[in-house]
């Protein structure tokens, strides 16, 4: 993403934070979209909002992955939600699939992004006392991108030692 950035605006401080700015203001749609659907757009607007006043803000404008992680987790997340309702379903389940997959392509933190979505399908399961197989396939098939990203992770801890979280 920051190379496409790099190709559209030219190599700068700004181009170089443009992904992680898009990642964040995806996250905060996402968030909006996903609540008002349950609540109010009032409520919405808060939930919104919420990121802007926490620690995660500052990833909106590093030259992190985080903020594309964190875009890309929420779409996730929202897509869950439309697939489950039976909005676009078919689109959505294509869509959560992808969503997942860019998380984990941003950064490999986003594997525990799988979790909560893996958790609360599991929770409708059993309340549908139905697997719902298409939207858990759905999930499933973009957990095998972990795979891919492997030899990179361990060559970063052969890199920077036992912990490389921790410096």
């Amino acid at each position: 993403f920051t190379r496409a950035s790099w190709a559209i605006f030219g190599v700068s401080e700004v181009s170089t934070r443009l992904p992680g700015l898009f990642g964040f203001a995806l996250m905060c749609s996402c968030l909006f979209w996903f609540v008002s659907r349950r609540t109010t757009p009032l409520w919405g607007a808060v939930a919104c909002l919420m990121p802007m006043t926490t620690g995660a803000f500052a990833f909106s404008y590093e030259a992190r992955p985080y903020g594309l992680t964190m875009g890309f987790a929420s779409l996730a997340l929202l897509l869950w939600q439309l697939a489950a309702d039976d909005k676009w379903r078919k689109l959505a389940m294509a869509g959560l699939w992808l969503a997942l997959s860019l998380a984990v392509s941003s950064h490999y933190y986003a594997v525990l992004v799988f979790l909560p979505i893996a958790v609360g399908e599991a929770v409708r399961s059993i309340q549908r006392r139905k697997i719902d197989w298409p939207l858990s396939s759905a999930i499933l098939l973009a957990s095998p991108i972990v795979f891919l990203y492997l030899p990179l992770v361990r060559g970063g801890v052969a890199l920077q030692g036992v912990n490389p979280w921790n410096p």
